[in-house]
């Protein structure tokens, strides 16, 4: 629920967040992105496709810790 209230998403004032690294570049769909790693403070693992372009998120993809668990 802490990671749904945030609705600015993210990226959004990024210093704040426990941890975010850029991963390098990767094509989604025939576009060129960034792909960004970021971890919350609840151990939750994003990883961000930003279009290296428009600077707009192209994708989403997650990885949720449950009872200090992968799923």
């Amino acid at each position: 629920m802490e990671e749904q209230a945030d609705m600015d998403g993210p990226l959004i004032d990024y210093q704040s967040r426990p941890h975010l690294e850029l991963q390098g570049k990767e094509k989604v769909e025939g576009t060129d992105c960034y792909k960004l790693k970021v971890t919350l403070k609840n151990g939750d693992i994003r990883t961000i496709y930003v279009d290296a372009e428009s600077n707009l998120e192209i994708k989403i993809e997650g990885r949720t810790m449950i009872r200090a668990a992968n799923s």
